[in-house]
């Protein structure tokens, strides 16, 4: 695994680091659900005994702050979160300057701007320029890419159909503001590494920018631009909407405008009844009049809270390969526990780092603790919860009976 130093673009990952990346995820979500594992989780971000520290200046945002709030707290560390319009970036401060300010309080900065595409690119350049050790992450800047959204989009497409995706089988319909969305366009950067089919389905005048089109040049990922999706919707694997980027757009566009992109390239009734009964529906959020409000309730292929919820993990797993890629989580987990053992008059807490072996034998309870030797564990379940964390062996009396 390649170190990563910023996360500017979703070209700052390859087909390798990608796959990287959602090993960590599965690792991650694994790691929250299990109550053994999940405490250990808050000193990944802890070095010398105190909290790194990250600072997130954004632009209107629910699910991208929100989830990195979450998961540097989850992790450990600090999190200081300022809205841009606040900030002296608003009384014309660039952002290099802003890196300059923040980089010696922390050790990350997080950027959402919809104005200006190159903030997270301006930032990594400044804090190189002045020796800091910072990281920079693109968040979503201007409406060219987010990075970490096609991150959260690719995990949840591998999460289901891994193989197919790896091997570069499906099909993929992006449908809507494709000229505007940004993640659409990271998504198309992080795809072009596995390859597949991908229709671009949208208005006449709306097309990828000729910047990404070059770039997708040659790639594994085959194109196909079109303006009806009733044609397609028996073939596509993978849905994947957007609204009208209102924010993104310097003319704004009309209620009824937005209305008719809607009824054009919305997920609407008669479009359902020809999609495929497999076919997966992603939205990366807020939906507009394309969705109605209870639709994946009505519908079990609209995974786009799950899919939001996949944020959380994929940016807890994206920080510790960041900031603490070489330590293994249950190790963790047994460098900080605790575990009860029974002495000669009363039970007594060992640091289960101490414990070297657990006797392999259903029902035994032994422990080897280090200089100890063998002792009973007081609880057989604490002992069947540290049993894939440690190595087994059979106790010296459970040998002896064997």
């Amino acid at each position: 695994m390649r170190k990563i130093r910023h996360v500017l673009s979703a070209e700052d990952f390859d087909h390798s680091s990608l796959i990287d990346v959602f090993a960590e995820t599965d690792k991650m979500k694994a790691a929250c659900e299990d109550p053994q594992l999940a405490p250990a989780l808050a000193h990944i971000l802890i070095k010398d005994e105190k909290p790194l520290k990250f600072y997130i200046l954004t632009d209107p945002s629910t699910r991208t702050e929100t989830s990195f709030e979450n998961a540097i707290e989850n992790l450990g560390g600090k999190c200081k979160t300022k809205p841009l319009i606040f900030s002296s970036i608003s009384k014309g401060e660039t952002h290099r300057s802003t890196a300059r300010t923040l980089g010696p309080y922390c050790i990350c900065i997080i950027i959402r701007d919809d104005k200006d595409e190159f903030a997270a690119q301006a930032m990594a350049q400044a804090v190189k320029d002045y020796g800091l050790d910072v990281v920079i992450i693109n968040a979503g800047c201007g409406k060219k890419e987010h990075p970490t959204q096609m991150l959260i989009d690719l995990y949840t497409i591998y999460e289901r159909r891994r193989d197919e995706f790896v091997s570069g089988k499906l099909t993929y319909a992006f449908v809507g503001d494709i000229s505007h969305s940004r993640t659409i366009h990271s998504d198309l950067l992080g795809l072009r590494n596995f390859g597949g089919t991908a229709y671009l389905a949208g208005p006449e005048s709306e097309n990828l920018p000729p910047w990404l089109t070059e770039k997708l040049k040659n790639s594994r990922l085959t194109l196909h631009k079109i303006t009806d999706t009733l044609k397609i919707a028996d073939k596509v694997d993978f849905w994947y909407f957007t609204r009208l980027q209102q924010n993104l757009r310097q003319k704004k566009v009309s209620k009824y405008a937005n209305q008719r992109y809607a009824e054009l390239f919305g997920a609407n009734e008669q479009l359902r009844k020809k999609m495929r009964k497999d076919a997966v529906v992603l939205h990366p959020l807020p939906h507009g009049p394309e969705y109605h409000e209870k639709i994946d309730l009505e519908d079990p292929r609209f995974v786009h809270f799950l899919q939001a919820d996949n944020g959380l993990y994929v940016r807890m797993a994206l920080l510790k390969m960041i900031f603490d890629p070489h330590t293994e989580i249950k190790k963790l987990a047994l460098e900080r526990g605790f575990v009860e053992v029974s002495g000669f008059f009363r039970t007594i807490d060992i640091a289960a780092k101490d414990i070297i072996n657990i006797c392999r034998k259903a029902g035994c309870r032994m422990v080897e603790v280090q200089k100890n030797g063998w002792i009973s564990m007081s609880s057989m379940k604490k002992k069947e919860e540290f049993a894939n964390l440690l190595p087994n062996t059979f106790c010296k009396d459970c040998r002896n009976n064997k």
